[in-house]
């Protein structure tokens, strides 16, 4: 069992996480199978190595089902059960670590279900959480983008009708902006590593997309956003090598 991908898991698992995967395991809300309850209990006993002469399969299953008569598909099938409970501890855990996204799926079942205040309240917290963000990178501006949107459904809830209160030039143009913040240094950052894996390796990568979007970009509009001009004279740097003005640039910005 030790070389199965559940126990490769588990070794990857902190004394915390096991201790928390045990409560994982044992809520009926994620698991109602006491035997794979059972299972896991046991071979949490051989954390962290999970040496084989513990975790051999007809020894855990002789542990689990006592007299009965060994059965590799009952054994296989235990396993595949908690190694599935595994794997959804692990997205909701790592879930619940992004604070943001895990407010933004709250924001939705309220909006769904039409509870304003409780939406707004979700709404109020985004807008706390990124007046704290240290760094503007791509993902600030993504969720910047997520919470003004979010905003706007907001007041489309709150005055239904009368759209000449919330639809301003302001706001419309903080939600195009931010998107297009997040667009061009998503695109912007992977030109880069494209053009710097040509130039490591030797290969031919079809960058005409790029080409197109950087021969109509307008370095003046962005000037406010110095993070993208990184990205724009690394770009350059690659394309223009023997204009030394683009490391200055960088330097400088």
């Amino acid at each position: 069992m030790n070389k199965s991908s559940l126990v490769e898991t588990l070794k990857t698992f902190s004394p915390k996480e096991i201790r928390e995967f045990s409560e994982f395991v044992n809520s009926p809300f994620f698991n109602k199978n006491k035997n794979v309850i059972k299972l896991f209990d046991i071979i949490r006993r051989s954390y962290p190595d999970f040496e084989e002469s513990r975790t051999e399969k007809t020894k855990v299953f002789k542990k689990i089902f006592h007299s009965k008569p060994y059965k590799d598909s009952t054994m296989r099938l235990l396993m595949y059960y908690l190694s599935e409970a595994g794997e959804k501890y692990l997205a909701i855990s790592g879930f619940t670590k992004n604070e943001f996204r895990l407010k933004e799926t709250l924001a939705n079942e309220f909006h769904e279900r039409g509870l304003i205040k409780e939406y707004e309240k979700v709404i109020n917290s985004h807008k706390q959480y990124l007046e704290k963000a240290k760094f503007k990178d791509h993902d600030y501006f993504m969720n910047n983008f997520i919470y003004l949107e979010e905003n706007l459904d907001l007041m489309y809830l709150k005055y239904e009708g009368k759209y000449e209160k919330f639809l301003t030039k302001e706001n419309l143009e903080s939600v195009t902006n931010n998107l297009t913040y997040y667009y061009l240094l998503r695109v912007f950052k992977f030109y880069t590593v494209s053009l710097n894996t040509m130039s490591l390796y030797n290969i031919e990568i079809d960058t005409s997309l790029f080409e197109n979007l950087l021969a109509n970009f307008d370095e003046s509009s962005f000037e406010s956003m110095p993070v993208i001009d990184i990205y724009y004279h690394i770009i350059l740097s690659f394309t223009e090598p023997e204009e030394e003005k683009h490391y200055y640039k960088i330097k400088e910005l």
